[in-house]
């Protein structure tokens, strides 16, 4: 084996980031523009969110789906499950929860929030932000076993927020059989700075990944066989990314359409109110 095998060019991130178009972002912490900017090559790839939540707000993966990619999408609250069939329609949505076995459990229900969860200690964490936590019972499935169903080959990125029940996820996925180039898994307690990968990491590097990067709230990882991508990380997010956020976006959109404005305005100030 040539030295060169052994050690691939590494991606020059000044070139990558004078190369950039616009895009608009729709996550939470910004990390549709970093995925964007790591998977800047991808045409149209696929992706694998395991706690999906809503489809427009917050959402890692709008984005990517606006721009032709599709992929699957967790998420055992109904509510948002409804949203997700509804408005991604190339997707495949199941109302389950990935865990590390096929059956049922319990499932901690925090409506209007991104706290609801198999993990039973969410209960005292909704609490403390007045919110109400219900029971109920959810299915499950291994994620090896959803992905095969699904006849899933290749994935470009795997995105974990299951508060808390991370490990378990991590579990029940076969990493010899698929390997996302890139994982980013929120790293820090519900609603808490707090770091905690410590819980799940160790079972992401016994998968043959490498951590890279912390985003102040997801630990993110690239395989090892992509690890020339490495460098992509080494800046943070910022101007030469070229991104708008959506709230921006529809913003600039509304003074553009003058007829349409009381009705997007009213969508644009309910967005706002959640």
């Amino acid at each position: 084996m040539s030295d060169a095998s052994l050690h691939p060019q590494r991606v020059n991130i000044e070139e990558t980031m004078r190369n950039l178009k616009g895009m608009v972002s729709y996550a939470q912490n910004f990390e549709d523009v970093l995925l964007r900017r790591v998977l800047h090559d991808v045409a149209s790839g696929f992706y694998v969110d395991v706690g999906a939540q809503e489809p427009k707000i917050d959402s890692v993966t709008k984005h990517f789906y606006e721009n032709g990619w599709r992929g699957i999408n967790l998420e055992p609250h109904p509510e948002y499950f409804v949203a997700l069939r509804n408005d991604r329609p190339r997707d495949i949505n199941l109302n389950i929860a990935a865990s590390d076995r096929v059956g049922t459990t319990e499932f901690y229900f925090v409506d209007n929030s991104g706290l609801s969860s198999a993990d039973p200690r969410v209960k005292e964490v909704a609490g403390a932000h007045g919110l109400a936590a219900r029971v109920g019972q959810v299915p499950t499935n291994r994620l090896a076993g959803i992905l095969a169903e699904h006849g899933v080959d290749e994935i470009h990125f795997m995105k974990i927020d299951v508060e808390g029940a991370e490990a378990a996820v991590l579990r029940g996925m076969d990493f010899a059989r698929w390997r996302p180039w890139v994982m980013l898994i929120e790293g820090t307690l519900p609603n808490n700075p707090a770091p905690c990968w410590d819980q799940f990491e160790p079972l992401a590097i016994a998968g043959g990944y490498k951590p890279v990067y912390f985003d102040g709230l997801n630990r993110w990882y690239l395989r090892n066989e992509s690890i020339d991508r490495e460098p992509l990380f080494s800046v943070p997010i910022n101007v030469f990314d070229q991104f708008t956020r959506w709230k921006e976006h529809e913003w600039n959109l509304l003074q553009t359409t003058p007829r349409t404005a009381p009705i997007a305005m009213e969508s644009f100030a309910s967005a706002f109110r959640r």
